[in-house]
């Protein structure tokens, strides 16, 4: 591991950042070694390279794979593996995806973004006509049969598919004209969680993506929270949050699909775990404001069985919150540790003292002004040793992380502007909001575990 000392703003490595200071004007970052992309070889040199991080990889996840009693039939979470096959599984999509880019010229590159536009399109239609709960779960189903019970045209619908299945999704089985499930839509259409935000995506999310260029037209520059794309495309007057406010389903599919989010690689709430020694903190409280369904306080009280939890969100959310906590079923080891209290973020914070106010995807979605807000209303509440918590994006220098995890990063940023008109921050950013809130406040440590999308800013009182 490569220790080097610089100011954070000018490089958020590749793969992890531990940045700390002693004092306001010294700072250091811990970064890991990974591919580099910044290097201006030869072609030959760069194809070679990926292709030997390619072998490598793919070597040690084999030797895992067949180490397992049961082996599975998709790649399990890098999270969830031993740490050596986690990163292997990153270098392995940061190789593939580079050498994939070199065979692209720029005519090729403008027929792969129609061909993404397509299959964007084909699986919301598959999601619109329920296709993938119609196909059966085990077994196949005919075109003809499918296309009846969902009353769609027959060549439509195999068009459709077939174009899903170029994504590993359904394949075709048995005898001719027959579809099935793949490993991947099988999964799609069998764990709900992803089922609302499959449907939150063909929903909400690509309609409004269909109007960022109308919006930019209509608006230029507003940062107001109700000239948005999602504006526009829902043809409505507040802000997202109002709209979503004002229909508990749509409520319930946001809290769902944020959720279903949570458990992807990249946004597991298990790299939250492993970015702070949280048993540290003993048996303090932890307030998890914004906290939705509490899926991050149970992660965490899995992980930490001393820690306490309080889930703070709107009262119509902590009411479904509860129900969802009961039907979970999960040990009382866990559950007597979690409650939920209804709670505006703008509002003065109530609980005292505790040890941590973590605010985790939550001031993204917030205007500068609105995030000073939310963070003063929390100041009369620290005790002492009380340290704020900030899981977020940190965007990082163009190029200074792997592809695959900045390409997310920058859609992120760009979905945040259509829903809400912010964007996601840099460290200054984040900085220039602390120093606006309280001169006694200091950003501390910024931490990305390998492989997650999300930084943790520690802020304590200095």
């Amino acid at each position: 591991m490569e220790r080097l000392s610089f100011n954070p703003a000018i490089n958020i490595g590749r793969y992890m950042v531990h940045a700390f200071s002693s004092s306001p004007s010294t700072q250091r970052i811990t970064i890991p070694v990974g591919l580099s992309t910044v290097m201006d070889d030869r072609l030959s040199s760069q194809l070679e390279r990926y292709a030997s991080q390619v072998t490598a990889s793919a070597t040690l996840i084999i030797r895992h794979l067949k180490s397992l009693k049961d082996e599975p039939s998709t790649l399990p979470s890098q999270t969830s593996v031993p740490t050596a096959v986690g990163t292997a599984q990153l270098q392995l999509a940061e190789a593939a995806f580079q050498l994939l880019h070199f065979t692209r010229d720029p005519g090729n590159v403008l027929t792969q973004l129609t061909v993404d536009l397509q299959v964007i399109s084909a699986v919301r239609w598959l999601l619109h006509f329920e296709i993938f709960s119609l196909v059966p779960l085990e077994g196949s189903i005919s075109y003809h049969e499918l296309s009846s019970v969902a009353n769609v045209p027959e060549n439509l619908l195999r068009s459709h598919i077939r174009l899903a299945m170029t994504c590993h999704l359904f394949q075709e089985s048995g005898p001719i004209g027959m579809v099935a499930h793949s490993s991947v839509s099988r999964q799609l259409a069998s764990d709900p969680s992803l089922v609302s935000w499959g449907q939150y995506f063909a929903n909400s999310v690509f309609p409004t993506a269909t109007k960022n260029v109308n919006a930019t037209a209509a608006w230029p520059g507003s940062k107001e929270l109700n000239e948005t794309a999602h504006n526009l495309a829902f043809d409505h007057q507040g802000s997202f949050f109002d709209y979503v406010s004002q229909d508990p389903a749509r409520t319930v599919e946001f809290a769902n699909s944020m959720k279903a989010v949570s458990t992807t690689s990249f946004f597991d709430p298990c790299h939250l775990c492993k970015s702070f020694d949280w048993s540290s903190l003993g048996d303090g409280v932890v307030v998890d404001m914004g906290g939705s369904t509490g899926h991050v306080s149970i992660a965490l009280a899995e992980s930490f069985p001393s820690l306490r939890f309080v889930v703070q969100d709107l009262p119509d959310v902590v009411s479904n919150s509860i129900k969802r906590l009961e039907e979970r079923q999960l040990p009382l080891s866990v559950t007597t540790r979690i409650q939920f209290q209804g709670h505006s973020l703008f509002d003065m914070q109530p609980v005292k003292g505790a040890a941590v106010y973590l605010l985790r995807q939550i001031l993204h979605d917030w205007p500068d002004r609105k995030a000073v807000q939310i963070l003063r209303s929390i100041v009369p509440a620290l005790g002492p040793r009380s340290k704020i918590f900030i899981a977020d994006i940190v965007l990082p220098k163009a190029g200074s992380i792997p592809a695959t995890e900045e390409q997310v990063m920058r859609c992120n940023d760009l979905l945040l502007h259509q829903f809400t008109n912010t964007l996601e921050r840099t460290l200054e950013d984040w900085q220039a909001i602390v120093s606006r809130v309280s001169d006694n406040l200091r950003i501390q440590h910024v931490y990305r575990h390998p492989g997650s999308i999300l930084s943790l800013l520690v802020i304590e009182t200095v």
